[in-house]
């Protein structure tokens, strides 16, 4: 499994906890990168998708690293809220 299946699997339950979407966001740190499982808007059970997302959680880690792979968050950061 993916280390980002088990951390967005958070997020999801967050989700459907507070009955809101929610913006996942990792920034693009090489050009090399044509994936990005962890930018995405997350919704959990129930949750009306044709919202706007209620706020964005930004994933970051110490070093740059060159592929999505090898990504490992070591923290995050809320963004900011809507509404």
């Amino acid at each position: 499994m993916l280390a980002s299946t088990r951390e967005m699997r958070h997020l999801y339950a967050l989700s459907t906890a507070i009955s809101e979407l929610i913006q996942s966001y990792m920034p693009q740190v090489a050009s090399t990168f044509s994936q990005n499982p962890y930018s995405r808007t997350v919704y959990g059970r129930a949750v009306r998708t044709t919202a706007a997302a209620k706020f964005t959680v930004m994933w970051t880690m110490t070093t740059a690293p060159a592929h999505w792979h090898d990504f490992k968050p070591n923290h995050f950061s809320l963004l900011g809220t809507t509404g």
